[in-house]
């Protein structure tokens, strides 16, 4: 009970800088402050396939040379063949232990989703760049495209991506057009794209109409696939297990 209690009295105290964060383009266009509803959720994932998968993707490539094979050997060996595969597969499995091993293809971006609140605390706040609205609005900008420039000999003009995003190239260290994500004192990455921001404005408004809170939620992934060496850059100040030396790197 009193360690409950301890560990009650340590959240209470230091919750407010664990969940504050703030969001900002490299630009400058965009920087959004607040407080998160739900705790960071952070994982990656990896991609594999079994050695049987790329053993039958062979087998049709040469599908062509194969129903070839087959109409010359006629139906009667078919048949014989097909039974014998029935009898095998009720005894024993499709595949060989050296089939069923997994082949790594590749990795996943990790994602970062933020479930936020933004409060009006009062009329005046509201109206401002801090306000409820404002700050989920100015996320929005980063998921729309904006009006480019004029098609030559066609009506209209082209569609200008996001925050004019455009990949790294060539020497270039940061894609243009990216945000930050900064939670507390522990946790900063950079050059993140939007995946996908959503908001709910609340039925209950002040005064002036403005909605008295604004919930939404913000997910953000790095602009290309990222190392763990990178992924460990992220946070700040932890200490973690090197492997081989079997002594502890800090993080700073």
């Amino acid at each position: 009970m009193g360690y409950t209690k301890v560990i009650s009295d340590i959240e209470d105290k230091t919750k407010n800088n664990l969940y504050r964060f703030i969001i900002a383009s490299n630009d400058g266009s965009i920087k959004v402050e607040g407080h998160m509803q739900n705790e960071l959720s952070i994982g990656g994932q990896n991609g594999f396939t079994s050695v049987s998968a790329v053993i039958s993707e062979v087998a049709d490539l040469a599908g062509g040379v194969s129903k070839v094979v087959a109409s010359v050997v006629g139906a009667a060996r078919a048949i014989k063949q097909g039974i014998n595969a029935v009898n095998q597969a009720s005894s024993q499995s499709k595949v060989t232990d050296f089939e069923s091993r997994l082949i790594w293809e590749g990795s996943e971006k990790p994602q970062f989703q933020v479930e936020y609140t933004f409060y009006n605390t009062s009329k005046d706040f509201s109206e401002s760049s801090k306000g409820a609205l404002s700050q989920a609005l100015a996320l929005q900008k980063a998921v729309l495209p904006s009006k480019g420039r004029p098609a030559k000999n066609r009506p209209g003009v082209f569609f200008r991506s996001p925050l004019g995003y455009k990949p790294k190239t060539g020497d270039t260290k940061v894609a243009k057009g990216t945000l930050s994500l900064s939670i507390g004192k522990w946790f900063t990455a950079s050059d993140l794209v939007v995946r996908s921001t959503n908001f709910t404005p609340s039925k209950q408004v002040l005064s002036n109409g403005h909605p008295l809170m604004v919930k939404g939620t913000i997910t953000l992934e790095p602009s290309e696939l990222i190392t763990y060496e990178t992924f460990l850059g992220y946070f700040k100040n932890v200490q973690v297990n090197s492997g081989n030396t079997q002594k502890l790197n800090r993080l700073v």
